[in-house]
């Protein structure tokens, strides 16, 4: 029989995932501001730096504040020979659906304001006891990992890009005025932009096997 050979166990805990590719690397120390890359696809599986939860938490509740305003104020106004009319985010969305567009009308609906609220609400919730009690309970995993999951279908920055190219296409034919509801929203996607770039989503994975 071939010669056995002994294979020195790894612990669970010197060991970590990519997020894209779920390829299993050996963690290794890293000074500020080192980054580890994984070998296969070459996203960021590590950073060699202590999270600190307050600027994404910070930016996360912004974001919240503002979700509010961007979805009942007006975007803008549009007038002709006098007669003006205000657009809100919804009546744009049931426009497109009652004009024969229910697909643009859903992606609008969940990639430009359901998808990026609830990122906001989950990151809000996963960052209060990670600020605060400096660990997660196991029961918040699952969310964690819907926030991984809602990133992908939370795209307010392309729509935001999509109203202000329709409005500057739009001014050589009409009045349009930009209303407090497209501040609110630019707010949105720029906090949801800030508050992702900020959260260190290894140093949250790490948190769970802290004891509480």
């Amino acid at each position: 029989s071939p010669p056995s050979r002994s294979v020195a166990a790894v612990p669970v805990d010197n060991v970590v995932a990519c997020r894209c590719c779920g390829l299993v690397h050996r963690q290794v120390p890293l000074e500020r501001h080192e980054k580890a890359l994984c070998v296969r696809c070459g996203a960021r599986i590590a950073r060699g730096r202590t999270a600190s939860w307050d600027r994404p938490l910070a930016w996360a509740l912004a974001g919240l504040v503002l979700s509010g305003p961007a979805m009942l104020l007006p975007l803008a106004t549009v007038g002709r020979f006098g007669s003006f009319h205000e657009g809100l985010w919804l009546t744009a969305i049931r426009t497109l659906w009652t004009g024969n567009m229910p697909t643009l009308a859903a992606g609008v609906l969940i990639c430009g304001l359901l998808a990026p609220v609830a990122v906001l609400i989950l990151l809000t919730v996963v960052l209060l006891p990670l600020r605060f009690q400096g660990s997660l309970s196991p029961a918040l995993q699952s969310l964690l990992r819907m926030v991984h999951h809602g990133v992908q279908w939370s795209m307010p920055e392309v729509y935001l890009l999509a109203v202000l190219v329709a409005f500057i296409k739009l001014g050589a034919i009409v009045t349009v005025t930009i209303g407090p509801g497209l501040w609110c929203y630019a707010g949105v996607s720029f906090a949801l932009i800030q508050a992702l770039h900020t959260f260190d989503f290894e140093q949250a994975v790490r948190a769970f096997r802290k004891p509480a």
